[in-house]
């Protein structure tokens, strides 16, 4: 069995204690690079932030476009709607003048 299928189910079988006591084990053995791993990951999960954060932003601005051109569209037909029916209005007026 290699270290690594071992430690595997090493870690299955105890769960998060064992884990924990793994991970102190090898702080206490290298305390410098573990200090330099936990950088590298602190790093890693910034930059996923930061791609997420622009990918939001993206598609933020995707939804503003779709909007604007939505209620742009919204209001030329409400215009239209405005315009035909004082158009029906004065032609009813026109038509019977009280």
């Amino acid at each position: 069995m290699s270290l690594l299928s071992f430690t595997k189910c090493f870690l299955g079988a105890g769960g998060e204690q064992a884990a924990t006591a793994l991970t102190t084990a090898m702080v206490k053995m290298d305390p410098e690079t573990a200090t330099a791993v936990e950088l590298k990951k602190m790093e890693q999960d910034l930059d996923a932030a930061g791609q997420l954060i622009s990918r939001l932003q993206r598609e933020l601005t995707d939804e503003r476009h779709a909007y604007d051109a939505i209620n742009a569209r919204y209001t030329q037909m409400m215009g239209a709607a405005e315009n035909l029916q004082h158009q029906i209005d004065a032609a009813s007026f026109l038509k019977d003048p009280l």
